[in-house]
């Protein structure tokens, strides 16, 4: 039987002034949650439930792996997501002194170290971590190290994470992001990456409810010529085994060329998918997105809410 990734139950003028919106609004932490479907990727799927209560306290010393491939300098990186579960996602920041990546969550806005998560062994790299309070775990589904290119990479990185002890979580993508001066401005370039989530929706196992989670493929691309760009994915959706779900191809997206940003078009600043490029050339990219869909079990309207890293072909 499949366990799932969370605890019990499992945006200048015109085009260019919105994408300036769209970086303004869903910097650092990513957006907020709330149509179009998500995604979970090909890297350790499903997603492992948190460890039990009682397993060994973490170390309060910060782990060091190379979570994000290329950074040598503190910063906080650009963040991407949507969560259906709780109120925004993960903060994720590089403290050069120290090697530590720090985090906040949803309720805790004070940086933590992530810490090796002391349940597990033997991962090479490294991909199960816990904040250092021990109530939330992250596992990170890329590394610069990873000998599948499909979770290579070098710039970005996309976590699934979620409380220890309550429900709530989601997935976030986060990276180093490009600067303006390091857009293409002329040809077409297209990026293919995984992405992650999960939805309202619950399904029974083994006596306990679990949130059913997605995984699937994305392709993004870019027309720079023409100031175009468009999305395809399929997801599929984790309730006790994987059901696809209608996949989306070609869904045009709001881009201006030599702005590192993109979207679809929303009411207000809540864009059902907003991202941007990661990398100081552009050669990877970070998303979220959401959107609703009816059960294929009951019928019943779902939400779904995730993050996408991609790199380009």
């Amino acid at each position: 039987m499949l366990r799932h990734q969370y605890h019990r139950p499992p945006a200048l003028g015109g085009a260019a002034c919105a994408l300036a919106l769209v970086l303004a609004a869903c910097g650092g932490g990513g957006a907020s949650s709330g149509g179009g479907p998500v995604i979970m990727g090909p890297g350790p799927s499903p997603s492992p439930s948190p460890s039990p209560s009682g397993t060994p306290t973490p170390s309060s010393s910060g782990a060091t792996d190379r979570i994000i491939g290329s950074v040598s300098t503190s910063q906080t990186f650009a963040a991407e997501g949507r969560y259906p579960l709780t109120d925004g996602g993960l903060t994720v920041s590089y403290e050069a002194s120290t090697g530590h990546y720090l985090v906040t969550y949803p309720g805790n806005t004070t940086p933590q170290p992530l810490v090796r998560d002391p349940s597990v062994s033997g991962q090479d790299p490294w991909s199960s971590f816990v904040v250092a309070d021990n109530n939330v775990f992250v596992l990170t589904r890329a590394s610069f190290a990873s000998a599948n290119p499909t979770t290579k990479y070098m710039y970005s990185n996309l976590a699934t994470w979620g409380f220890r002890q309550s429900t709530g979580g989601g997935s976030t993508a986060f990276g180093i992001a490009t600067p303006q001066a390091g857009v293409p401005l002329t040809g077409k370039v297209t990026y293919t990456g995984f992405l992650e989530g999960i939805t309202t929706e619950k399904y029974r196992s083994d006596g306990a409810d679990y949130n059913a989670s997605l995984k699937g493929t994305v392709t993004v691309t870019f027309d720079f010529d023409a100031k175009s760009a468009e999305i395809s994915y399929s997801p599929q959706l984790g309730l006790a085994d994987y059901r696809p779900l209608a996949p989306v191809d070609r869904l045009s997206l709001v881009y201006s060329t030599g702005i590192p940003a993109f979207y679809q078009s929303g009411q207000g600043l809540d864009y059902p998918i907003s991202g941007r490029f990661t990398g100081p050339g552009a050669e990877e990219l970070i998303g979220g997105l959401r959107f609703t869909y009816a059960s294929p079990i009951d019928g019943s309207q779902q939400t779904a809410g995730g993050a996408f890293i991609a790199k380009r072909n």
